[in-house]
């Protein structure tokens, strides 16, 4: 169960790993209009602890530097905000046969070496390693692809099959770019009407 999915503990690892200064993805809104939301990107400043009955050490608040955030609480340098754990409740299906409901109080983050494509998505990120072999879909390649603002800060992990970038758009994403294609027409040609362009 410690080493359970996190596509079914939603998120909330068994063991999170936690070291000063190491990359972070916050996994909940936590404060929207400051910028602290699932998916944003900070750095791992400090951690309280306390002990359990058993003399294990229970994260009780993680201080998370968040670049852009407005937060300013006094004590605290700006943009570092307190992280408190969260509950998620999941169901665990055991190999033999059966489940149980799983409730697991974690911290609201996830190590930040690392991230799936649809995490960084409308992101600009300075330095980006990809990789491609890891693509199910085009659109997933462009995401990886169109993270970095230049072709020298990125770098393609291992070899990929052509296949993974020469394939047809979906039909759904076809019938997208045609109506959008329509619309930007259509709003050109009424401009041009308006101002008398000819």
């Amino acid at each position: 169960m410690l080493r359970v999915s996190t596509s079914i503990s939603k998120d909330a690892l068994g063991c999170l790993p936690l070291i000063i200064g190491m990359p972070l993805v916050v996994t909940e809104n936590i404060a929207s209009s400051s910028k602290i939301v699932n998916g944003s990107e900070g750095i791992l400043r400090d951690v309280r602890y306390s002990l359990d009955d058993a003399g294990h050490r229970i994260a009780e608040c993680a201080y998370v530097y968040i670049e852009g955030s407005e937060i300013h609480l006094p004590g605290l340098d700006k943009g570092v905000v307190p992280v408190f754990p969260t509950t998620q409740n999941f169901k665990y299906f055991k190999p033999a046969g059966g489940s149980f409901t799983i409730s697991r109080k974690q911290l609201p983050l996830l190590p930040g070496w690392s991230c799936v494509d649809y995490k960084v998505q409308g992101r600009s990120m300075q330095r980006v390693i990809v990789d491609l072999c890891s693509a199910t879909k085009l659109s997933n390649v462009y995401v990886m692809l169109s993270r970095s603002p230049s072709l020298q800060n990125l770098a393609i992990l291992q070899e990929f099959s052509s296949r993974k970038i020469f394939q047809s758009l979906s039909q759904e994403l076809r019938d997208e770019l045609a109506r959008l294609d329509k619309l930007s027409q259509q709003t050109l040609l009424e401009y041009n009407q308006r101002h008398n362009i000819t």
